[in-house]
């Protein structure tokens, strides 16, 4: 809930210090998903898979989500909840996920907006002190991560969009502990939300 508290702050803040200079929307997004990862240990172990699914809730913000502008800048915030698919441990966590695209419409009109691009991911998994995941509780994950985006935007009335997303991203995680060199993953998301804008329109 803390983490929470803080995004919701910080879009605020964001908010707050923004629409005088330019159009903007914030809202919300729900992002579901799977994927695989794979931890490489030092030498002397073997790496070790696991398929893991994932749903999360947090905040988007977008620079054009209506405005007849070829780029648009897309972040979100979400705090999301992983879980394995197996009895390993590696990805049974939960963290803040930051996902920044960088969007080029394709289609616009006054109706919806249909933009692809590159998205960046940051995601951070804290220390985890819990009985069940002893193994992996000295260090948190860090982890970068590109991939594809496609996303469609549909205008409801003057203030608010709806937002559908899709991604698939390949992310690296360093830091997890001492035993374990890295962790690669791969997923495919989902992301459906509510944009409510101010001073953007087509």
């Amino acid at each position: 809930m803390k983490q929470i508290l803080r995004l919701t702050v910080l879009c605020l803040l964001i908010f707050s210090s923004s629409t005088t200079a330019f159009a903007l929307g914030l809202g919300f997004t729900i992002p579901v998903g799977s994927g695989s990862a794979t931890a490489h240990y030092e030498s002397g172990y073997d790496s070790q898979e696991t398929d893991f699914t994932f749903i999360g809730f947090g905040f988007q913000m977008d620079l054009a989500t209506a405005k007849d502008k070829l780029f648009n800048f897309h972040l979100e915030a979400t705090y999301i909840k992983l879980e394995n698919e197996d009895t390993s441990d590696i990805f049974d966590l939960d963290g803040i996920m930051i996902n920044s695209d960088f969007g080029f419409g394709l289609v616009r009109s006054d109706r919806i907006r249909f933009w692809v691009g590159p998205e960046v991911r940051i995601t951070y998994f804290p220390e985890d002190d819990s009985d069940t995941n002893q193994d992996y509780e000295d260090e948190g994950y860090l982890g970068l991560g590109i991939g594809p985006v496609i996303g469609l935007h549909i205008h409801a009335g003057s203030l608010i969009t709806v937002v559908l997303k899709s991604q698939f991203v390949f992310a690296v995680f360093e830091g997890v502990n001492s035993t374990i060199d890295n962790i690669d993953e791969y997923d495919i998301s989902f992301s459906a939300g509510i944009l409510f804008r101010l001073h953007d329109d087509y």
